[in-house]
């Protein structure tokens, strides 16, 4: 069978981005170097696949720039946002950054320039040819560079790499957490969400997923599998399940 492969992506987000090339110019200023020696600066033992694909999202970012000599350098725009003569520039060099990549161009224009959450973005990238292995990296690319030019972090949904954090009071309205995570073979207390005129709705939770479904023809069966395969990687693994239910 023949492997699927993704659309390009930057590797790692934006804020790494900028500290790899930090650490370039620590070592080299802006003067051009070969991908071998900028791969060893940042700890590879050479130009290989990982460090390839580093080098490829600093480049994606604009923050390294191509010299005559096809060597690499640290961009203007990456001194722009490493020693900003204010922070207007700063704040629009980073801007620039974040709209390099051809993915977040995309979604800014799926979106009309708002944020979706991982549950939509997933679905998105699953039917422009993502793989599964690529959904998760290419999520967390784009939120660890997303928040940096929108750092309201209400934004955003609750996501594999969030820290949850209990409430510092409980009301008698407020649902316990441990209800997300049902006993191995047990009833899941927590109701599924409901479903107004649509085949489906699913919902991520602490340690799994809740849906409803009522589907009544192929397309709707079709969108229902789509659904929960983009929802595959936010999953845990039968051992993390395990240990949920033993922290809990």
């Amino acid at each position: 069978m023949a492997r699927v492969r993704s659309p390009n992506f930057p590797v790692i987000g934006l804020s790494k981005a900028i500290d790899r090339a930090r650490t370039i110019f620590d070592k080299e200023q802006q003067l051009p170097a070969n991908r071998d020696v900028l791969s060893k600066h940042l700890g590879y033992s050479g130009y290989n696949g990982k460090s390839a694909k580093v080098l490829s999202a600093l480049s994606k970012y604009g923050l390294l720039e191509t010299s005559k000599d096809q060597k690499l350098r640290v961009s203007q725009r990456a001194m722009r946002i490493l020693f900003p003569r204010n922070e207007a520039d700063k704040t629009e060099a980073l801007r620039e950054a974040a709209a390099g990549p051809v993915l977040f161009r995309d979604i800014a224009t799926e979106w009309d320039g708002g944020v979706p959450s991982d549950e939509n973005l997933a679905n998105y990238l699953l039917h422009n040819g993502f793989s599964q292995s690529a959904i998760s990296p290419a999520i967390s690319a784009y939120r660890d560079t997303i928040s940096l030019i929108a750092p309201q972090k209400e934004q955003y949904p609750i996501s594999e790499d969030d820290d949850f954090e209990e409430p510092d009071s409980k009301d008698e309205n407020q649902e316990d957490d441990r209800r997300h995570i049902p006993a191995r073979g047990g009833k899941i207390e927590r109701k599924p969400p409901k479903i107004e005129n649509e085949p489906f709705a699913l919902q991520l939770v602490k340690g799994g997923i809740l849906g409803s479904f009522d589907l009544r023809n192929k397309a709707d069966l079709e969108t229902f599998v789509a659904g929960l395969q983009a929802l595959k990687s936010f999953l845990p693994e039968e051992d993390e399940f395990d240990q949920l239910l033993n922290d809990d």
